[in-house]
């Protein structure tokens, strides 16, 4: 699994086949599935409780500049220091300069949580040496969208208009922190069932991983103010895609998943390093009939996949999101929850069973429901989140056994399985410990 796919050729150009074949290519046998994760966390100044600006003595880029000499490798932009590489493992810089962790692909969970438990303490040292707050929210909590300075990357000066033009709100950029799994498929099938149960399975995750109560300084109706905020995101990119509900659509995931994105618009191009706008042409009208002098090439395929935001979305992987940014445990938990129930068929076929909505207006007011209620909120059909969840946890639990994954594994759900029987999100959590309480500090840490 990669974070990011690549064809060997920038310069062929390409049909709608070779865009439905990129997925075909992306599978992986059974044996070679692995788990990546991607971990944003909201940096604040503890003299002004503001964003952290990128440049300045107590900056983003002092952050990087200081975290180099560790072994990373720079990632430049215009010259710019914008990210870190170390072996597998990605440090990059989001639009609001929230800081982004990518892991290595994995097979274990230890693994995962092991380069995570390394980057934080170094990311924990840093931050104390120039009196920053790392929190592990889902939203900034204090300051205004217009208070964020957009980290000076040249891809995000050139997206961050063309979004705000078309929805009205950079804030789901500049503003939220999620956590993310991302899982290896073994077929057209195993994709399609995936991304179902994302969709699908998503309100629940909302509900139990809601951490984003707070906005600009006071208490929010919302568990989830992050969830929210991405539900007025840009509508042409994200959402819902109703056509993943139909039932038939695991056996032709790639075909669908492909018409669905060839008929978005595109954001740009890259050629030398350059950034070219379309204009909001369609990326089908760009493969049949071009921009100017440029044709599709394979890496315009696999930027544009990139740049498509619905709650579970498919590249060379698939990626399961919706969960606000929480405490490390939290991470172990999610990435046990999915992998327990993405890659154990019994398990998948159970929770698709279980999770029977087909309608997308259904599917967004449970969205809204969880983002409001967290794990009180009600589900037609099902009851409340908190018993829809106890299922799912409970799957997941099994699922993870008949892989024979590690006891360490299945025990990282114990904190899941504790929170739903108290019915508790994390926000529950967040507004009675206080802000102060939910920082990333050096007792923040779990065994892997």
């Amino acid at each position: 699994m990669a974070g990011e796919a690549t064809w060997n050729s920038s310069e062929i150009f390409i049909t709608e086949k070779d865009c439905i074949q990129f997925f075909h290519a992306s599978k992986k046998a059974r044996e070679q599935r692995l788990i990546g994760l991607e971990y944003e966390l909201i940096l604040v100044d503890r003299m002004t409780l503001l964003s952290v600006p990128f440049f300045g003595l107590r900056s983003l880029s002092r952050i990087l500049l200081t975290l180099l000499p560790l072994g990373y490798v720079p990632i430049y932009d215009a010259g710019m220091l914008v990210g870190l590489k170390r072996s597998g493992t990605m440090v990059t810089l989001e639009p609001g300069g929230q800081i982004e962790f990518s892991s290595s692909p994995r097979r274990l969970i230890a693994d995962v949580l092991l380069e995570l438990h390394t980057f934080l303490k170094e990311l924990l040292d840093v931050c104390d040496s120039l009196a920053l707050t790392i929190l592990p929210i889902g939203y900034r909590p204090y300051g205004t969208v217009s208070s964020v300075q957009t980290v000076p990357r040249t891809r995000y000066l050139e997206m961050m208009p063309l979004l705000e033009r078309s929805s009205q709100s950079s804030a789901g950029q500049k503003m939220t922190a999620s956590m993310q799994v991302s899982l290896d498929f073994v077929s057209e099938r195993h994709a399609g069932q995936m991304l179902q149960l994302g969709l699908k399975c998503q309100p629940y995750i909302v509900a139990l991983f809601a951490n984003s109560p707070f906005f600009e300084s006071g208490v929010t109706p919302f568990k989830s103010y992050r969830m929210h905020v991405w539900s007025m995101f840009d509508q042409a990119r994200s959402g819902i895609p109703e056509f993943i509900l139909d039932p038939t659509f695991a056996d032709r995931a790639f075909e669908c998943y492909t018409q669905w994105a060839l008929h978005k618009p595109v954001l740009f191009i890259s050629r030398n390093d350059t950034l070219i706008h379309l204009n909001g042409l369609t990326f089908h009208d760009f493969l049949t009939h071009g921009f100017q002098s440029y044709r599709a090439v394979p890496q315009d395929w696999v930027m544009h996949l990139g740049t498509l935001y619905p709650e579970a979305r498919m590249k060379n992987v698939v990626e399961l999101r919706s969960a606000d940014t929480c405490s490390p445990p939290f991470v172990a938990a999610l990435s046990a929850f999915w992998k327990g129930l993405a890659y154990d068929d019994e398990a998948l076929e159970s929770a698709l069973d279980l999770l029977h909505v087909k309608d997308a207006n259904v599917l967004k007011f449970l969205y809204l429901e969880a983002s409001k209620c967290g794990l009180s909120g009600r589900s037609p059909g099902l009851g409340t989140f908190k018993e829809a969840t106890r299922h799912l946890v409970r799957l997941a639990a099994e699922g993870l056994s008949r892989q024979l994954a590690p006891s360490a594994e299945v025990a990282h759900l114990d904190i899941l399985i504790d929170m739903v029987e108290r019915g508790l999100s994390p926000s529950d959590i967040t507004l009675k410990s206080g802000l102060a309480n939910s920082r990333i500090s050096s007792d923040s840490y779990i065994d892997a």
